[in-house]
């Protein structure tokens, strides 16, 4: 599946915006479809190399993948000076969702989120794309409440066993693992 280009007056801006680590998520309207997409802008204060690389890496990890249950890659995008990635729009993370509808059993949880996001992730692995950042920020539900693996940023390929760390620090506490990455995978 190849990423389609777009330019940024493709798109109607929506009043939603949220915040991530290296970037944020702007909600808009494509103009061609009426189909709502969230453009996963780089932030200006961001590393520029760290930048571009989990740019790259997000737009590898993902134009290898359609899973019901990966946030689908509509094409990247620019505005002359700036790339961003046009992803479905997808309306709330796994903690706003359990915020929302409180307690569930476990048999509801697995069923409607675990076996979901873990067939996702066999998905992946099986194209030898780990993601390393999953924790429930990453974890998003579009208006049919379908989980789905968002934030594959700072994914690697383990197809390319190389010594080396992969963005030292850049993942969330407390999330990311007390040991250090090895490089490895």
């Amino acid at each position: 599946m190849g990423a389609r280009a777009f330019l940024r007056n493709n798109f109607e801006f929506l009043d939603i915006e949220r915040s991530g680590g290296m970037s944020r998520i702007q909600q808009a309207k494509l103009i061609e479809t009426g189909e709502l997409c969230a453009l996963k802008i780089g932030r200006a204060k961001s590393d520029e190399d760290a930048a571009s690389a989990s740019f790259a890496r997000e737009v590898t990890a993902l134009s290898d993948m359609e899973h019901r249950n990966i946030v689908r890659l509509i094409g990247i995008g620019t505005d002359g000076t700036q790339r961003f990635l046009v992803l479905e729009w997808l309306d709330e993370t796994l903690s706003d969702y359990i915020k929302a509808i409180g307690a569930m059993e476990w048999s509801n949880f697995y069923e409607n989120i675990g076996r979901p996001i873990l067939e996702a992730l066999q998905y992946a692995h099986r194209r030898q794309i780990a993601h390393r950042d999953l924790k429930p920020l990453n974890i998003m539900f579009n208006r049919r409440r379908d989980a789905k693996i968002t934030d594959f940023g700072i994914a690697r390929s383990t197809e390319e066993v190389r010594q080396g760390l992969t963005f030292a620090g850049a993942g969330t506490v407390p999330w990311t693992p007390a040991e250090r990455d090895d490089g490895m995978f």
